[in-house]
């Protein structure tokens, strides 16, 4: 079945009034984001720096993250 403009409003017809922020939420998101270019972006950089072994030298990656975060405990979860 292919998907048309009408088989969209079909199915918005058949939604909740409740659903509809989501449904416009999702429309609005993909307007300002047509072919999502910054993800297309971001996956070719970790791409290069797979190819590049960027991140090899580290052994922990979890001290790796407190270290590179500059981790502090919480108040009062300490």
């Amino acid at each position: 079945m292919a998907i048309t403009k009408e088989t969209l409003k079909s199915a918005i017809d058949e939604l909740e009034e409740q659903d509809l922020p989501v449904v416009y939420q999702l429309i609005h998101a993909i307007k300002l984001h047509p072919g999502n270019p910054a993800g297309q972006r971001m996956a070719s950089a970790l791409q290069r720096m797979a190819d590049r072994n960027a991140l090899a030298d580290i052994t922990d990656p979890i001290a790796w993250q407190r270290e590179t975060r500059e981790d502090r405990p919480l108040p009062g979860r300490e």
